[in-house]
């Protein structure tokens, strides 16, 4: 396992962070060396990183990039940051993701792969928005991936062969900052054995205060809880709970139910528990920067909502 501690530098940094901390575990690995982080160009293959988990048996591309978030009463509007894509394949010859993906329209290589998210997942469903997933940064487009590498990110990373969790948020960029957290885990302690694909990721930002989950290639939901309750109501991960012990505003203690993993939408196959990230009270929980402690593993909170958001991501994310 291995961690970053907080720090403020850019979006190209907190690739290079995330890929430098991969590195170091016997899961991941490099999946293409032309697919490189070195802002030769606004290509999306020249401001990213590629890496497979053997574990999971899924392919990570992240890269700087945008995406589209549409609300039903309002207009589209561009998000700007990291962009995750997860794949069971990978093309070594063309040089994308193959196979099933979350590949969406919004995507720079989309045109060249066949099997986008609608169609990948047996479980699909996207409610008022249909975002991608990423460690967004900025609610507007800040334009090409060049412009966007050199500007402002803080960030914490934790890792291990099983899991990956990225907090990152923007306090310097006015009225456009904003913060977001990510998660993938390998979902290792089942219930039974349910023959889905072993992995779940979970993804909220502060510009809709929305959530995304996925469990294998089994079901997808795009959807709007509050994030501090680390699921969704009507989705493949259950949104978990929290309550307050001692309502006093010196006490943090609180405790919590941790999300429950389903084989679909509709919530009635329990199959796991989401282990790597627990829920959190925005008023009464843990502050910023606490570590909570619960069966032997360390939880370092996340409570940002960047510059310009009113709304608040409230986390803890596994911390080793």
């Amino acid at each position: 396992m291995a961690t970053v501690a907080q720090k403020q530098s850019t979006v190209a940094s907190l690739i290079d962070d995330i890929a430098n901390t991969l590195s170091g575990l016997s899961a991941w690995s490099d999946a293409d060396t032309t697919i490189v982080n070195d802002g030769a160009s606004d290509s999306w293959d020249k401001n990213g990183r590629v890496f497979e988990n053997t574990n999971m048996g899924v392919y990570l591309l992240m890269f700087v990039g945008d995406g589209n978030q549409h609300a039903a009463d309002s207009d589209y509007d561009d998000v700007h940051g990291v962009r995750f894509i997860l794949s069971n394949d990978w093309n070594s010859t063309d040089h994308h993701p193959a196979g099933k993906t979350t590949v969406t329209g919004n995507d720079p290589m989309s045109a060249d792969i066949g099997n986008h998210r609608s169609d990948s997942f047996n479980n699909h469903r996207v409610s008022w928005s249909t975002s991608e997933t990423g460690a967004w940064l900025f609610a507007t487009d800040m334009g090409t991936a060049i412009d966007a590498r050199s500007l402002s990110a803080t960030y914490f990373i934790s890792a291990g062969n099983d899991y990956l969790n990225v907090s990152a948020w923007n306090t310097s960029d006015g009225n456009n900052g904003m913060a977001s957290a990510y998660g993938l885990e390998y979902v290792d302690s089942k219930f039974w054995n349910d023959g889905q694909d072993p992995w779940a990721f979970w993804q909220g930002d502060s510009y809709h205060d929305r959530m995304q989950t996925g469990y294998g290639w089994n079901s997808y939901i795009s959807d709007s809880p509050s994030i501090e309750y680390l699921g969704t109501s009507i989705g493949n991960i259950e949104s978990g709970d929290w309550g307050i012990i001692n309502p006093d505003s010196t006490d943090d203690t609180f405790f919590f139910r941790r999300p429950t993993i389903y084989q679909t939408n509709s919530q009635t196959v329990p199959v796991a528990f989401l282990e790597d990230a627990i829920p959190n009270d925005k008023q009464e929980g843990a502050a910023h920067g606490d570590i909570v402690t619960y069966d032997a593993t360390d939880y370092r909170i996340m409570q940002q909502s960047g510059a310009g958001k009113s709304n608040t991501i409230s986390v803890g994310l596994r911390y080793e």
